[in-house]
C-alpha cells in the first residue's frame, strides 16, 4: 500500500503533466470508443436493414404510339373520335434476363386465375356487382312488331331472356353505334345482347322511352378472346360481324347457337369465381409489400415452399369468415382461364364494372378446368385498400404449384403492366442495376424501383461507419502516442528513482508496483471519463451523421429510375441505442494497452544495474 501511496505522489509532484495526461487520454478514450460503438451500430443496423427491407422492381411496356378510331353514335347522327395506345409487339420477360442483373426473385409477369366452385360463398358486395351485371348484360330473343332497320329505336316484343332479368314484354332497341345495321324482319326472332342506357337521345324523332341499345363494348357479342402464350389472339374462325342473329328451328344445336350458350354459361359461372393469383414471392405483390395487406393469422408461404410448389395459400380473412375456413384447413382450387391483363381488383371491383373478356374459348366452347387441387390455408391476410389493392376474395399461392399449363386458357393478354410484372434485386443495388440495363438499349421498358428509403437509410448508415472508422483509427493512433510518450515521462525517465528504491533494498516487484500505480490511476480515470462521455454523446452523434447524409443525399427526381417509396423510412430506425458492454469493453483493451505498454518501460528500468545507474548522474 505504501509504494502505491508512493507513486500516487509522485504523481502529484507534477500536476500540470499529469493533468494534461489525464484530459488527452479522456479525450483520445472519447474518440476511440465512439469510433468503436459507431462502427459496431452501422455494421448491426445494415445487417437488421437487410432483412427487413427489399428491393422491388416493377416493369412497364411503354406505348410505341396513338392509333385512332371513330365511334358511330345514333343519338347525335355523328361519329366520335377516340384514340387508344398501340404497343407493337409484346416484348417477353426474356429481355429483362441478363447476366449482371443478379435478381433475388426473377421477373415474373403474372396471371390471375378464375378459380370457380359453386359451393363459394361470396361477400355482400360481390353479390351487388353481380346482381348489376345481370342487369346491364342481358342475352334475349326478339321479334320486331314491324319491318325496321334499328339505326334509331325500334320497339320490339322480348319472346325469351336466356340470361338476365327483365320484367318488360316490349323494349326499344338500336344498334346504337353502328351507322348501317342489318335490317330486322317482323316476324323473325333474333337473339341478342343488350344493355340499358341513359344517353339522351338528341335526335327529334327518337321517342323519350327508347332505354335499350346493343352492347357496343361487346361488339362481336359471341367472339372469343383467346390468348396463346406469347400474347398473341388465337384465330377464331367464326363470323362475328353482327350483333345479333336470326333464331330459326335447332339453331342452338349449331355451332353458333352452341355458343351464346357457352357464353352465358360462362357468366353464370364468373358470378361463383374467385380470383387466384400466382407469384414466387409475396414481397413482388405491391399490396403485401406496401404494407395494404397483412398477414393477421397464420403465417406467409416461405421461400421453401414456394421454389418446391407447396399447395398452400393465402386467404383473405374476409374470405375465410365467409366460408367458415381457418388456417390449417384446406380450400379447392379448380383453375379455369387465366388473365394476363389486368390484375384481379379490376375484374373484381366491388364498385361495379366487370370482366371485359369473353369466356368461350376459340372452339365456341367455355374454358375447361385446367388445374385443380387441395390447398391447405397457411395464413390469412387483412387489405386496407391502400396503394395496390388486391380484390376482396383474392387467393395468393406459389406459381409452381400449379402443374398444368395454362396455354390453352388465356382469356385475355397485354404486353408488361406495374400491376402484374415485378422483381426483387439485393438492397442498394438499384444504379448499378440500372447501369447494366441501359447498356441493353431497350428504350420501351420502364422500369420503378421501391425500397421502403433503403437508398437513404444506407446513405446515412455509409456515411457514419466512414466517420467511424475514422475517428476509431484517429483515437487509436492518439492514445497509443500519447501512452507511449507519458510512459516516457512517468516510468522510462525515472530510472534513477528506481536505481535508488532498489539500493534501499526495495524488491523488483514492489518498485515496478511503485511506478506502474500512479499511471494507471490515471489511466482508470481518463477511460472513465472518456467513455462516459462518448456514451452519452453517440446517440446525438449519430442522428447528426444520418440527417447530414441525408440531407446531402443525390436528388432522384430526374433519376429514370425514381426510387417511389423514400417516404416510407423510418430514418429513427438508423440510430442504435448505446450499449454499456462496448464501452467497458473498450475501456478494459485501453486499459490493459496502457497496462502493457508501462510494462515494457518497467521492464526496461528494472534490467539496468542500480550502481551503474547511480554512477552516471
Amino acid at each position: 500500500m505504501s509504494d502505491i501511496q508512493n507513486s500516487i505522489r509522485q504523481m502529484l509532484r507534477t500536476p500540470v503533466r499529469s493533468f494534461l495526461f489525464l484530459c488527452l487520454l479522456a479525450l483520445s478514450m472519447c474518440l476511440f470508443s465512439l469510433g468503436v460503438h459507431l462502427s459496431s451500430a452501422s455494421e448491426g443496423q445494415m445487417r437488421a436493414f437487410e432483412a427487413g427491407f427489399a428491393t422491388i422492381g416493377t416493369v412497364r411496356q411503354v406505348q410505341s404510339s396513338l392509333e385512332s378510331y371513330a365511334e358511330w353514335d345514333a343519338g347525335s347522327q355523328s361519329y366520335s373520335y377516340y384514340s387508344i395506345p398501340v404497343y407493337g409487339t409484346a416484348l417477353p420477360l426474356s429481355v429483362l434476363d441478363f447476366d449482371a442483373a443478379n435478381y433475388i426473385h426473377p421477373p415474373e409477369h403474372r396471371p390471375y386465375y378464375g378459380a370457380y366452385d359453386p359451393s363459394f360463398v361470396i361477400t355482400e358486395n360481390e353479390a351487388m356487382r353481380n346482381a348489376a351485371l345481370e342487369e346491364s348484360w342481358l342475352t334475349i330473343e326478339v321479334q320486331p312488331l314491324e319491318d325496321c332497320v334499328p339505326a334509331g329505336p325500334a320497339r320490339v316484343k322480348v319472346m325469351r331472356v336466356l340470361y338476365g332479368e327483365l320484367a318488360d314484354d316490349e323494349i326499344w332497341y338500336c344498334d346504337h353505334f353502328e351507322k348501317d345495321p342489318p335490317p330486322m324482319l317482323a316476324g323473325k326472332t333474333y337473339v341478342m345482347a343488350v344493355q340499358p342506357i341513359s344517353l339522351s337521345y338528341t335526335h327529334p324523332e327518337y321517342p323519350r322511352e327508347a332505354r335499350y341499345e346493343s352492347e357496343y363494348w361487346r361488339t362481336r357479342s359471341i367472339e372469343s378472346s383467346q390468348y396463346n402464350k406469347n400474347g398473341e389472339q388465337v384465330a377464331d374462325d367464326f363470323d362475328n360481324d353482327t350483333l345479333r342473329e336470326e333464331v330459326t328451328e335447332g339453331y342452338y344445336d349449331t355451332l353458333r347457337g352452341k355458343r351464346w350458350l357457352a357464353m352465358n354459361e360462362g357468366r353464370d359461372r364468373f358470378k361463383m369465381t374467385i380470383p387466384v393469383t400466382p407469384t414466387n414471392n409475396t414481397n413482388l405483390l405491391m399490396a403485401f409489400y406496401t404494407g395494404g395487406a397483412v398477414i393477421s393469422d397464420g403465417r406467409d408461404i416461405t421461400d421453401e415452399e414456394y421454389s418446391s410448389g407447396e399447395r398452400v395459400c393465402l386467404i383473405s380473412r374476409t374470405f375465410a369468415r365467409n366460408n367458415n375456413l381457418s388456417v390449417g384447413g384446406t380450400l379447392t382450387l379448380p383453375l379455369y382461364y387465366a388473365n394476363y391483363r389486368h390484375p384481379a381488383n379490376q375484374d373484381f371491383s366491388s364498385g361495379g364494372g366487370g370482366y371485359s373478356f369473353s369466356l368461350v374459348n376459340a372452339q365456341g366452347e367455355a374454358y375447361p378446368i385446367f388445374d385443380s387441387g387441395a390447398y391447405t390455408i397457411v395464413g390469412t391476410y387483412e387489405h386496407y385498400g391502400i396503394g395496390f389493392d388486391l380484390a376482396e376474395n383474392e387467393v395468393i399461392i406459389p406459381t409452381a404449384a400449379v402443374k398444368h399449363s395454362d396455354e390453352d386458357n388465356i382469356v385475355d393478354y397485354a404486353p408488361m403492366k406495374a400491376s402484374n410484372t415485378s422483381f426483387q434485386i439485393p438492397n442498394g443495388s438499384i444504379e448499378a442495376f440500372m447501369e447494366e440495363w441501359n447498356k441493353l438499349g431497350i428504350a420501351n421498358l420502364d422500369i420503378q424501383f421501391y425500397d421502403r428509403g433503403y437508398a437513404k437509410l444506407k446513405a446515412g448508415m455509409d456515411a457514419m461507419k466512414n466517420i467511424s472508422l475514422v475517428l476509431l483509427v484517429s483515437g487509436a493512433a492518439t492514445m497509443l502516442l500519447i501512452l507511449f510518450f507519458f510512459t516516457y515521462l512517468f516510468i522510462s525517465k525515472q530510472k534513477k528513482r528506481t536505481a535508488i528504491e532498489r539500493s534501499l533494498g526495495m524488491s523488483k516487484s514492489r518498485c515496478g508496483l511503485s511506478l506502474l500505480a500512479g499511471m494507471m490511476l490515471i489511466v482508470l480515470l481518463g477511460s472513465f471519463t472518456g467513455g462516459t462521455a462518448s456514451y452519452f454523446v453517440s446517440s446525438a452523434v449519430q442522428g447528426q451523421i444520418i440527417a447530414v447524409s441525408q440531407d446531402h443525399a443525390f436528388d432522384t427526381n430526374y433519376s429514370n429510375w425514381v426510387n417511389n417509396a423514400d417516404a416510407q423510412a423510418e430514418l429513427e430506425t438508423g440510430i442504435s441505442k448505446p450499449n454499456l458492454t462496448t464501452f467497458a469493453c473498450v475501456g478494459m483493451v485501453v486499459t490493459l494497452t496502457a497496462a502493457a505498454v508501462a510494462l515494457l518501460g518497467i521492464r526496461s528500468n528494472l534490467r539496468s544495474e542500480p550502481l551503474a545507474m547511480l554512477s552516471k548522474h
